[in-house]
């Protein structure tokens, strides 16, 4: 069987997820082009079509990955609940995540 290029959203998902998982894993010295190409399992020639450096991969890849955060949307009675429920949540991820961010950037 051969295996089928991938294109389009498919690729795209799978540089962003690796460029995601790089920066979670290492911090910002860890997401290289070179890296993100070899984990995603294409080439840095594919990576500067869609992304200008890798600020800018790792902008999208950042928004990607506070995107497929789970939510818990929980069933409080109300609809004023149950928002503020959400919002909680949201709120607790973000001071996890700028925390996580501040420890990466500190080392570099």
């Amino acid at each position: 069987m051969v295996a089928t290029r991938r294109r389009g959203r498919e690729l795209e998902e799978a540089i962003l997820r690796a460029a995601w998982s790089l920066f979670l894993d290492g911090g910002y010295a860890a997401v290289t082009m070179q890296q993100v190409a070899e984990d995603a399992g294409t080439s840095k020639p594919v990576l500067y079509r869609r992304w200008a450096d890798r600020d800018a991969l790792l902008g999208d890849a950042m928004g990607y990955g506070l995107r497929s955060l789970p939510l818990d949307v929980p069933d409080t009675g109300s609809l004023r609940g149950d928002l503020l429920a959400v919002m909680e949540q949201v709120n607790q991820t973000l001071v996890g995540l700028t925390a996580v961010m501040s420890v990466h950037l500190a080392g570099y």
